[in-house]
């Protein structure tokens, strides 16, 4: 766990911040489940996002993220990377107010600590840390060893072999005129307003989803990095539960179950396992196109089988539909998987 400037004198006020940010009142909380309330989440990130793009919004916005974070940190708590990305979006959005108390930062300095935890965010988050232990006068020891944290962070990133846009919160240029602003304390209005070309996470262009027992969440479009962020997060939640991943290039798809068991997944197969947790009571034929044959169709179902029953241990005849016919899951198995666009075509 990161290191947080909050000492063990000042629980009880760091006890109080987080019942500031997590406890509000929220009628339609009982309402909102599982996939529900994640779709809910990001609409108020996606909208928070649009206000702070806008001259003298930033209260409007950072109405929207507490909300989101509150959402996101009720228990039960929502599986990563959603409760490290609210807590990213306040910090960024708390630290544009005009000026903030020693206080204040001390607080947004508890909501970066939990936010540098999810990778998929890039070094970003550790960067505005720094300006924030900086402002606070913390210690040089906690101060250097930041920075070392900051400066792996930075060489994994360039390093990495994952898509471009793995940490692409918004253009980098504008990235590094807002640290200026971080660092040197200067009000946000000064800069206020400015946009890029480049797209937030989780918005209306990403294109990955995610499937599992709750079909809801089928409806809620990740970006890649951040759709596996959550599938690893399974892991922890469900450790027996099994998890596949449908690539863009079949060849890089794969399945994985308990105990590390990992192998490659058939495309055909995931499709077919995708369109079942998506909509249960849907005609799974669909799921492999019109233009598909029913003896290729056939033989898809076959294999289906096949590869669900060597990658569970349960016999063939327990992935049969009803009356001996189609395909469906026996109760007790719980899969969740990332899909890219190339699972529904």
């Amino acid at each position: 766990m990161e290191p947080s400037l909050f000492s063990p004198e000042n629980e009880k006020r760091r006890t109080n911040v987080k019942r500031l940010l997590c406890d509000g009142s929220d009628a339609k909380q009982a309402e909102i489940k599982g996939g529900a309330l994640r779709r809910h989440v990001k609409r108020l990130l996606c909208d928070g996002s649009d206000a702070k793009r806008q001259r003298h919004s930033t209260e409007r916005a950072l109405k929207l993220l507490v909300k989101a974070h509150r959402l996101a940190h009720k228990p039960p708590k929502l599986r990563s990377p959603w409760p490290e990305l609210t807590s990213y979006r306040l910090a960024h959005l708390r630290l544009r107010r005009t000026s903030q108390t020693h206080e204040e930062l001390l607080e947004i300095d508890e909501l970066l600590a939990e936010s540098v935890r999810c990778p998929e965010l890039g070094p970003w988050p550790r960067l505005y840390r720094l300006a924030v232990l900086h402002r606070i006068g913390a210690p040089e020891a906690l101060i250097a060893a930041e920075l070392h944290r900051t400066r792996k962070a930075i060489s994994e990133h360039m390093q990495s072999d994952e898509p471009p846009d793995r940490a692409r919160l918004q253009d980098p240029l504008l990235n590094s005129l807002e640290l200026c602003i971080y660092f040197l304390g200067r009000p946000y209005a000064e800069i206020e307003g400015l946009r890029g070309t480049y797209d937030e996470p989780l918005g209306e262009h990403e294109n990955w989803s995610l499937v599992g027992p709750d079909p809801d969440i089928a409806n809620i479009r990740y970006s890649r990095a951040f759709a596996l962020a959550e599938l690893n997060a399974v892991a922890d939640e469900h450790p027996s539960a099994l998890r596949f991943c449908i690539e863009e290039n079949e060849r890089d798809s794969w399945w994985q179950g308990q105990q590390g068991s990992k192998g490659k997944l058939r495309k055909d197969t995931g499709s077919l396992l995708a369109h079942i947790l998506s909509g249960p009571g849907l005609p799974v034929r669909d799921a492999l196109g019109e233009e598909v044959s029913d003896e290729m169709r056939r033989k898809a179902f076959e294999r289906f089988r096949e590869d669900l029953a060597k990658i569970t241990g349960l016999s063939e005849s327990k992935f049969f539909g009803d009356g001996g016919r189609g395909l469906r899951l026996p109760e007790g198995v719980v899969i969740y998987g990332a899909c890219s666009p190339s699972a529904w075509r």
